[in-house]
């Protein structure tokens, strides 16, 4: 019935151009979820590379915590100009916090379908390919 939530992921900085080009600038119909890691337990500095001439020297010798906090804050800041932002923070990404947000989002997926009143366990959508492929293999 044209109703349901359409979970996506991307992954910034590297999909801001195009995920996030839709979410600053597409139809207003999406809230976005960020996930901050407060420590995430690594580092690695950028060094400079004379080889290649990318413009993006001012970079060097910074962190890439550092750079990665920097477009956290300046994408969710710019996204919440234009749709609902909410912000899951974790204190450090480990196998069990891990389980915990991947629970957390398949069980909002569940809840949310049943406040909108749609099956999430009915995917006609799925079935309509797993059809044509198991008569392409003839199962």
């Amino acid at each position: 019935e044209d109703q349901g939530l359409y979970p996506i992921s991307g992954e910034y900085s590297e999909e801001l151009h195009s995920v996030g080009q839709f979410l600053q600038d597409g139809s207003p119909v999406i809230f976005e979820t960020f996930l901050h890691v407060k420590d995430p337990q690594a580092s690695m500095i950028v060094h400079p590379d004379g080889r290649v001439k990318d413009d993006f020297d001012y970079l060097n010798g910074k962190d890439f915590r550092e750079i990665n906090e920097a477009a956290y804050g300046a994408t969710l800041r710019a996204h919440s100009e234009k749709m609902p932002c909410m912000v899951l923070e974790v204190e450090k990404l480990t196998p069990y916090s891990f389980g915990e947000i991947f629970y957390f989002f398949m069980y909002t997926c569940y809840v949310s379908s049943g406040i909108l009143g749609v099956n999430p366990f009915d995917q006609e959508g799925v079935e309509a390919y797993k059809q044509r492929m198991f008569k392409a293999l003839g199962k």
